[in-house]
């Protein structure tokens, strides 16, 4: 027996697929068989039920699990204090900007307080380059809206926002503007005058979405394009015009619009190269653990 069978079974147990573990572990999926025919042999015990449909664990298999999570966790925690001894290394990961300015700060800390020796990098960019980096290999791994659709990269989730309407708190209750009116419909808005986000932006992506959603060819009257959160905030708060942000950037100066039709929920995901994946699960594991 030696720790690289065990990882292979962990990552059958996983995937529940003979296939999906030899592609996540580039390997032909007969050596994959092979190695785990020789681990049964050993163990004396059969460890997977195998049909065409699925894979699933056997009693013997479930008893080996708990045991063999150990086994890899002992070996990570070793291997990250030899690595305590060695010079520090450098995570880095990408990071839009609604992320980088409400989550990124605790998490750094957590990171740096959980992780001494390694130093952590954050590049923010916008959705197009932060899969650019990542394809490049550029950062290690990226907190993506909705992952990366390629199967050489897993995705594992990590938080949610929502992509709502905003207003200037100080218009509303205004008599003499549609914006004045305590409840507002798409008819009173689509009139107005919008400050957006630029074209590159995931926002901005989801805006236009919800523009088609509205109306087929509606074509928003655009008072600003911006790149950055804190310009698009600031110019909606001084009235602007109307906008669309993340429910993690509003302020006490504005006002959600309540249309549940022009919200969206999106995901986003911790995105990295298949190959990286032992390397990185403390990392992962430790950003999970913080939301």
């Amino acid at each position: 027996m030696n720790l690289r069978q065990i990882q292979y079974f962990l990552e059958i147990y996983r995937t529940k697929s003979f296939s999906i573990a030899a592609r996540n572990l580039n390997l032909t999926q007969p050596a994959l068989s092979s190695q785990i025919m020789l681990l049964e042999q050993e163990l004396k015990g059969k460890l997977f039920n195998r049909n065409r449909r699925e894979i699933t664990p056997t009693s013997a298999g479930e008893a080996v699990y708990e045991k063999a999570q150990r086994l890899i966790e002992i070996y990570q925690e070793l291997e990250h204090s030899l690595g305590n001894i060695q010079s520090p290394r450098q995570i880095t990961f990408a990071s839009g900007e609604t992320l980088a300015a409400h989550v990124i700060p605790k998490l750094m800390i957590r990171l740096r307080g959980l992780f001494p020796q390694t130093r952590f990098r954050v590049v923010e960019g916008h959705l197009t380059e932060m899969i650019q980096a990542l394809m490049k290999n550029t950062v290690d791994f990226a907190l993506i809206p909705d992952g990366v659709e390629d199967a050489h990269f897993a995705n594992e989730y990590f938080i949610s926002d929502t992509i709502i309407p905003v207003v200037a708190r100080n218009l509303v209750g205004r008599n003499d503007r549609k914006m004045g009116k305590s409840s507002m419909s798409w008819s009173d808005l689509r009139e107005q005058e919008w400050v957006l986000f630029h074209q590159g932006s995931a926002i901005r992506k989801i805006t236009d979405e919800i523009f088609r959603s509205c109306e087929a060819n509606f074509s928003p009257i655009v008072a600003m394009e911006l790149r950055s959160l804190s310009g698009v905030v600031n110019c909606i708060e001084a009235g602007c015009g109307v906008g669309f942000i993340s429910d993690l950037s509003v302020t006490p100066q504005l006002q959600k619009i309540n249309l549940p039709e022009l919200a969206r929920t999106r995901k986003f995901f911790i995105s990295f190269r298949q190959e990286y994946r032992n390397q990185l699960k403390p990392v992962i594991d430790a950003i999970l653990s913080s939301v």
